[in-house]
């Protein structure tokens, strides 16, 4: 039972040395792993104590002092308090030692106080006592310490973890939704000396966006001093075989000053390939330097004023995969600045959301498109006045009449047009003649209510305008982000909805959502937890700056119309018909170190024309200056970024 609440990833053994070049700060420096597993962040302190020790010409071995006095882990498991101890002793396997400071129990529970060592020299364990290797009885003293360093568990709240942790300690300072590493965040503060103390962790991604973070965020930006935040960007992480994307978080556990700047840091190097002189080059540079542009660094320094202004997102400091491209975006955006401006409150909301399996008999998908129909069980091409002929996946036939049916869009995905009036799918808001029959199929059945309660729901999400919730940008089914339809359709929670009554003003928004601005804030905000798959969140659409004025709605309103109902490409190769050439090659590079004669990786990106033009159209439609050519480089920044970020595979 307790395996499946330890995180399963552990630190690289190149994240752990810089977390600790980056954090500890003298010899003398007493550090403690909360989460410590096998003792890989616990093992880089000691080499970066044992560096320091030489660098201060002291004299002796401090091989007894580092493992007795000053190093500290806990983690739940014994077998991982056994090889945290093993580990440790052999740093140094020609000097015995007596004893270590490795705990095994729930360090959510832990006050600062005296506990019995994890590791058991004894067959059978008996009392709640440790002795030391010449049998002395010892206990072992958590105080405030000079570093707390850890990669907690990133375990979900979803996946049921209170049944096994006790989250009541600290829910009022990090909250109910956040994951278990959240809890961790906060119980460092205990363990922290106040003012000088400093922590660095590996935590995911997403503490530096969204609502379920937020309290932590305001922990680790207002209550103490953010110094470092990096990212890796050729690794999923600084984890091994991490599945979501994290950082290295480095802070003092001090209040910051009002004029303090955060640095902001991309790591543009393979984590695997790095030497030990490469960490202690890179963690020099980012002690070092404010603002840095090279090969395989990016530094940004940011005020926290700068910061508290976008804290929803801080995405917008690092995303992406290079400094350099953000600086070309934030150039063009400071173009359209003063003639768009942010959505009104509770401009969007999530589409429908069906109870689980309840979408097999009531969505009816267009069969317009093979990729559309992969996950619906009622596909259709025909339909008449009266009826709407689907089959299952199978081939089974049914009949299922208009007059149950509502418009609707279950997923956004195959769909090439911005317009899709009498282009849509259904969803049924009645029962309907057949229904039994597609539930036997189907293998479901209605839940108690749910015709009673369907048609206020979907009236509630009755909408023109919708915008995808979770969008795969290099999938050749993915086409456009947002979609318009004059007649009211009722989607589903696989897209976000406008609430807009003025037809003008949704298709002037549609262009926007679907236009070169929209992505251009796509590519500084999107979520990078998973990597190819993007939810769009509706804080992330409430960042944009892209609502139109009145007087930009009707320049707006005939762009799309102009464009509504021409076909787009595949979204990769509107921005380059060259797109899967150019990954290709530049991934052979990389990975194989082969270089092609006459590579496509020196050829300039060719757009499709339609989204050139499109994107020309849109820009003049609200005043924004630019070229062809300066929107040929601009394309050639998300090409760049699509390749790198599709080309993220787990160890």
């Amino acid at each position: 039972v307790k395996m499946c609440i330890r995180n399963r990833f552990y630190t690289r053994p190149q994240a752990a040395d810089l977390l600790a070049h980056l954090t500890i700060q003298t010899s003398d420096d007493t550090v403690l792993d909360p989460a410590c597993g096998s003792g890989t962040i616990l093992t880089a302190a000691y080499r970066r104590k044992a560096e320091l020790f030489a660098q201060e010409g002291k004299a002796g071995n401090p091989h007894r002092r580092f493992c007795e006095q000053e190093i500290f882990g806990v983690d739940i498991m014994p077998f991982a308090v056994h090889l945290a101890s093993a580990n440790l002793a052999a740093m140094e396997p020609g000097t015995t030692i007596a004893r270590t400071q490795i705990i095994q129990r729930d360090s959510l529970q832990l006050e600062p106080d005296g506990y019995p060592a994890g590791v058991q020299l004894s067959l059978f364990r008996e009392a709640a006592t440790a002795h030391t290797t010449r049998g002395e009885s010892y206990i072992v003293r958590l105080a405030p310490m000079d570093c707390v360093l850890m990669n907690p568990p990133f375990t979900k709240i979803e996946r049921g973890i209170r049944r096994f942790i006790d989250l009541r300690r600290f829910y009022g300072y990090c909250g109910g939704e956040v994951g278990l590493w959240g809890h961790f965040v906060v119980l460092a503060d205990i363990f922290l000396k106040e003012e000088q103390g400093i922590f660095g962790a590996v935590l995911p991604i997403n503490v530096l966006r969204g609502r379920e973070s937020e309290k932590v965020r305001r922990k680790l930006f207002e209550e103490w001093t953010p110094l470092y935040i990096l990212k890796p960007t050729r690794n999923y992480g600084f984890s091994e075989w991490a599945e979501y994307r994290d950082v290295l978080f480095i802070a003092r556990r001090q209040k910051p000053t009002p004029e303090h700047r955060v640095r902001f840091v991309l790591v543009k190097r393979d984590l695997t390939q790095l030497t030990s002189d490469d960490v202690a080059d890179i963690a020099e540079r980012v002690k070092g330097e404010s603002k840095l542009r090279a090969s395989d660094l990016d530094i940004d320094s940011h005020p926290l004023s700068e910061i508290k202004q976008r804290f929803t997102n801080l995405m917008w400091f690092c995303g992406g995969t290079d400094l350099r491209h953000r600086d070309a975006i934030i150039d063009f955006l400071k173009r359209s600045e003063g003639k768009l401006s942010r959505f009104p409150n509770d401009y969007f909301s999530t589409g429908y959301r069906p109870d689980q399996g309840v979408s097999s008999f009531l969505f009816l998908t267009r069969h317009s498109d093979d990729s559309r129909i992969e996950e619906a069980f009622l596909r259709f091409v025909q339909e008449s006045a009266s009826s709407v002929a689907a089959q299952s996946p199978i081939g089974a036939s049914y009949k299922i009449e208009r007059n149950a049916l509502l418009p609707s869009l279950r997923t956004p995905v195959g769909i090439s047009t911005m317009d899709i009036t009498n282009s849509w799918d259904y969803i049924a808001y009645r029962r309907y003649k057949e229904l039994e029959r597609v539930c036997r199929a189907a293998g479901r059945k209605p839940p108690k209510g749910l015709w009673r309660s369907i048609q206020e729901e979907l009236q509630a999400v009755s909408t023109h305008l919708v915008v995808s919730r979770r969008i795969n940008p290099f999938s050749p089914s993915t086409y456009l982000t947002s979609f318009f339809s004059q007649t009211a359709i009722a989607p589903s929670d696989q897209l976000n909805i406008a609430i807009e009554d003025n037809l003008e003003r949704a298709r002037a928004v549609c262009a926007l959502l679907n236009s070169v601005l929209f992505f251009a804030n796509f590519f500084l905000l999107k979520e990078e937890s998973t990597g190819r798959y993007v939810d769009i969140r509706l804080y992330d659409l409430d960042e944009m700056v892209l609502f139109p004025s009145n007087a930009a709605i009707d320049p707006l309103a005939r762009v799309f119309k102009k464009y509504a109902t021409k076909q787009f490409p595949p979204l990769r190769n509107q921005f380059d018909k060259n797109f899967d050439q150019r990954y290709e090659a530049f991934w052979d590079r990389e990975r194989r170190g082969r270089a092609h004669t006459r590579s496509v990786l020196e050829q300039p990106v060719k757009p499709a024309a339609i989204r050139l033009n499109f994107d020309l159209d849109v820009c003049q439609a609200i005043g924004v200056p630019i070229t062809r050519g300066d929107l040929i480089q601009l394309y050639e920044v998300f090409v760049k970024e699509m390749i790198l970020v599709r080309g993220l595979t787990r160890d």
